[in-house]
């Protein structure tokens, strides 16, 4: 219960924020689409596909995925500094979509750092405020606050208002859900004693919950008095949505009821009604607050019949799982089982849709690198015909001026002949040994990701087995599972995406200066789940203030695969550092693990693309071997180093050194 409790409460905050972002212009997008099989220059098939995938985004079809991809290769290919960070910014938000919020998040920031470059301020600040976004739909409230802030200085420099309101709004969401996060507002929701007397007088003694009540409802105040002003319906209909829910969660039901009414009255007056479900649900949880059961049955079977009409996959979810709990309720457990069916059926698909899109996007990108490769290919080829062509021209020019310096002349060309031909062997050796080695490469990828599908399409079909027997407890034990699997190939996937930019030499190395602790908590909390489900103590011991010049994105690549790789190979109980400080004028970051321990004939391969140095963790967690490659290339690519101590059965060291 727990679980689908989470999920559930990650949805809402993800219905709040399509609420937030200010409406892209609709586009015909079969016209677009019509228009790539037309001869472009690569300046307008760009346009189109950052069109194409704003609207498909903005529309919620997760295929936006593909087009913002495609659209990032073109933008980087033509050195289009300003596409691409659009690019960027589009692919970071497609990533979110598709439920991605760490690829998500690197794309988004790539993004900032050109905006901010290029000095474009209202983008950058707008990209700021969606990092905050996609933190807070991690659950990492305290930095998503942080961005949102970030955003909303910039904003009232420029004296933006439409961004300020719509700013506003997301820290009213943000501070929404740290105020029903409070352990004394769980307290109270978990308690016999569910009253307005009693969340008042909660209210009055908890000094911190007053205050995070107090700062949602004053952003709300200050976004609506300027979205009432520039008359945004649309963040109008949201500041209400979040009012409502607000007031519901403090027992003031009178208030939630006519705030969320006079939000439906808004989307039906702007002919809005794919927000209808929400509401219907929002008016559902409030009847179930106020222990109206029946009530809350009626609005959530109007949510879930609109959700099925439009086609509303999020919505289905949402309003079947409510059903779910609500007739659990009334003890009517047949339509309990049913609908809490559905909602895993639901569920079940964004796991299947997320999966499916980021192995086509995957597949479309290594067919733009085997055109790319061939391309520069012909161009050596005809390149070094020219060179020949003219040398040999020279040849009979020599030959013809000057019938006394023929023998020497000739023996210098032949000499600058027989120096090209052999650079031209050893160039040609070169991309026979890189094609090979690409080839081992996706051999051992197609392998290892061969098997976490297939463990993840069983465990699917015994989950569906097990829901026909009413066995739940195995359900929740086989879900986990699936968890896990799950998380295994997005590593993979996103490891993948990384060794193949580094591979077209597309990743540049962009130092700046950087707060390396900050840096380091930020790229554990990405992995803190793993830690947590095996029950591992993840510890960080840094120096306060440590700065350091440096690419972050690269150092959070390298910290997230190590401190991975730690909790992967360290049993149950055990304990991961990470370190950082300064030693001999460089800093010396290290992340140690009690785990079991490597022998130097796995040592010696771990850095090669062999597929021989690759074991199961100790909950039998798969491993390519790919995220240490990766953690070797960024690592030199910075001038730094990395070393290895470990010693079977008493853990791993992992150090790397880098100039300040």
């Amino acid at each position: 219960m727990k679980k689908w409790l989470g999920i559930e409460l990650t949805a809402i905050v993800f219905l709040m924020l399509l609420l937030t972002i200010p409406c892209v212009a609709l586009c015909d997008t079969d016209s677009l689409e019509n228009l790539l099989q037309k001869k472009l220059g690569p300046r307008q098939r760009l346009d189109i596909l950052i069109n194409i995938a704003k609207a498909k985004h903005h529309e919620g079809d997760r295929h936006c995925l593909i087009y913002a991809e495609d659209a990032l290769m073109l933008a980087d290919s033509i050195k289009d500094v300003e596409r691409i960070a659009e690019a960027n910014h589009i692919s970071g938000l497609s990533w979110k979509l598709c439920g991605d919020n760490s690829t998500a998040i690197l794309k988004l920031y790539h993004a900032a750092e050109n905006y901010k470059v290029q000095n474009m301020q209202q983008k950058y600040s707008i990209v700021l405020a969606d990092i905050g976004e996609t933190y807070r739909a991690n659950g990492n409230h305290s930095i998503s606050i942080e961005y949102l802030r970030s955003a909303l200085t910039i904003q009232k420099e420029l004296a933006d208002s439409q961004n300020i309101a719509i700013t506003y709004n997301r820290l009213a969401a943000s501070s929404y859900e740290v105020l029903i996060s409070q352990p004394s507002y769980q307290k109270f929701i978990k308690g016999s004693n569910q009253s307005y007397n009693e969340i008042k007088r909660i209210l009055e003694t908890d000094i911190n919950l007053k205050q995070h009540l107090d700062s949602t409802l004053n952003f709300l105040y200050n976004s609506e008095r300027i979205a009432r002003k520039l008359i945004l319906n649309e963040t109008i209909i949201s500041n209400n949505t979040i009012l409502g829910a607000t007031y519901a969660a403090i027992y003031e039901f009178n208030k939630a009821d006519s705030i969320l009414n006079f939000a439906l009255e808004m989307i039906l007056g702007n002919k809005v009604e794919k927000e209808i479900p929400l509401i219907y649900y929002n008016f559902a949880r409030l009847r179930m607050y106020e222990k109206r059961y029946e009530e809350a049955i009626n609005f959530s079977l109007q949510a879930f019949d609109l959700a099925q009409k439009n086609e509303t996959k999020i919505y289905r979810l949402l309003s079947s799982y409510l059903l779910g709990e609500l007739y659990q309720k009334v003890e009517n457990y047949p339509e309990a089982i049913k609908y809490m069916n559905t909602a895993h059926e639901e569920i079940s698909y964004y796991y299947k849709n997320d999966l499916g899109l980021r192995i086509n996007a995957l597949q479309y990108q290594n067919e733009l690198d085997k055109k790319e490769s061939n391309l520069v290919l012909q161009r050596t080829k005809t390149k070094y015909l020219i060179h020949f062509v003219m040398y040999i021209s020279i040849i009979f020019i020599l030959f013809f001026a000057s019938i006394l310096l023929k023998n020497k002349k000739l023996k210098k060309l032949n000499l600058q002949l027989e120096r090209k031909s052999h650079t031209i062997a050893l160039q040609n050796e070169e991309l026979k040994i890189l094609n090979a080695e690409k080839d081992k490469f996706f051999s051992i990828i197609a392998h290892d990701l061969k098997g976490p599908l297939g463990t993840f399409v069983s465990i699917n079909d015994l989950i569906l087995e097990e829901i026909e027997k009413k066995r739940i407890e195995k359900v929740k034990l086989l879900s986990g599972n699936l968890q896990i699997v799950s998380y295994h190939i997005y590593g993979l996937l996103e490891n993948l995406l990384d060794w193949s930019r580094i591979q077209r030499n597309s990743i540049q190395y962009n130092p700046k200066p950087v707060r390396l602790n900050r840096l380091i908590e930020e790229s554990v909390q990405l992995v803190s789940d793993g830690a947590k489900r095996k029950g591992i103590n993840l510890t960080i011991n840094t120096i306060e203030n440590l700065e350091i010049v440096t690419d972050p994105n690269m150092v959070q690549t390298i910290l997230r695969n190590l401190a991975s790789n730690a909790i992967k190979y360290t049993s149950e109980g055990g304990t991961v550092t990470v370190s950082a400080k300064l030693k001999d004028d460089k800093a010396l970051i290290c992340v140690e693990d009690t785990g079991i321990g490597m022998s130097p004939e796995i040592i010696d391969g771990l850095f090669k693309l062999n597929g021989s140095s690759n074991r199961l963790g100790t909950d039998q967690e798969p491993s390519t071997g790919l995220g240490l490659i990766l953690c070797k290339e960024f690592v030199e690519k910075m001038g730094g180093e990395i070393n290895i101590e470990s010693e079977v059965g008493k853990g791993s060291k992992f150090a790397v050194s880098l100039p300040l």
